[in-house]
């Protein structure tokens, strides 16, 4: 799928890339993924403060020109869906096409690493650190606040990117606490379809068990750690 199909809009603003690169805290040994390369404005940056990078790139023109712009030893370039992937990274930076800003985190939620600096619509980043009972309190919210630490970094302006986007953009920090299986994070979307239910009610209709400390409350009241509790018992 091209990166226009998926939304992408291109960083082309430097100040702006040194600050996420600078926010990323590279040390040497680190081993540091992109997703995402684009036209390579992270990329080269990153390239040339000297660390060696591995990257992928859905777009196949993108990736051609990568591999035209860059030759450098330190930086190996993959064609193909990262989220399809299994390696392994201390880091990660990246610019994700807001189209796939869930199955993003979703897949990373899958996994141990350190720390992900990464560029993400701001309205969905409201969504990432709602808090429990409130109107944009979703699954998304639990699986981020149950796998993540979030520190909200700064607002990225329009201006910053080509194709100028609609919507607002924000740099944020995902900082490692556990990882969810697949089938605990399909549980939690199940769980969440009965949002407004009574937990006992909630786990019933998914074939549970309902003997909890949660059973009369409503599935959104939860908090992240309650919900990591009832699936600890039944998933």
């Amino acid at each position: 799928m091209k990166r226009k199909a998926l939304g992408q809009h291109y960083l082309i603003d430097q100040s702006i890339v040194k600050r996420i690169v600078d926010i990323a805290s590279i040390e040497n040994h680190e081993s540091l993924l992109e997703i995402g390369c684009g036209k390579g404005a992270i990329t080269k940056e990153i390239l040339s403060r000297g660390f060696n990078l591995v990257g992928y790139e859905i777009d196949r023109d993108n990736y051609n020109y990568l591999l035209r712009e860059f030759t450098s030893k330190n930086f190996k370039l993959f064609l193909g869906d990262a989220f399809q992937s299994d390696l392994k990274f201390d880091v990660l930076i990246s610019s994700i096409p807001y189209s796939q800003s869930s199955r993003f985190v979703e897949w990373l939620c899958r996994r141990k690493y350190k720390r992900a600096v990464v560029v993400l619509q701001s309205d969905f980043v409201d969504k990432l650190t709602a808090e429990p009972g409130s109107k944009l309190y979703r699954a998304i919210s639990v699986v981020t606040q149950i796998c993540c630490m979030i520190r909200s970094e700064f607002e990225v302006p329009k201006d910053a990117f080509f194709p100028t986007p609609r919507v607002g953009s924000r740099v944020v920090t995902l900082f490692y606490r556990r990882k969810l299986s697949r089938e605990e994070i399909i549980f939690i979307k199940r769980l969440f379809s009965y949002r407004k239910k009574k937990v006992n009610t909630a786990l019933r209709s998914l074939g549970c068990a309902t003997g909890n400390d949660f059973a009369d409350r409503r599935v959104f009241s939860l908090s992240p750690e309650e919900i990591f509790d009832i699936i600890s018992e039944v998933v």
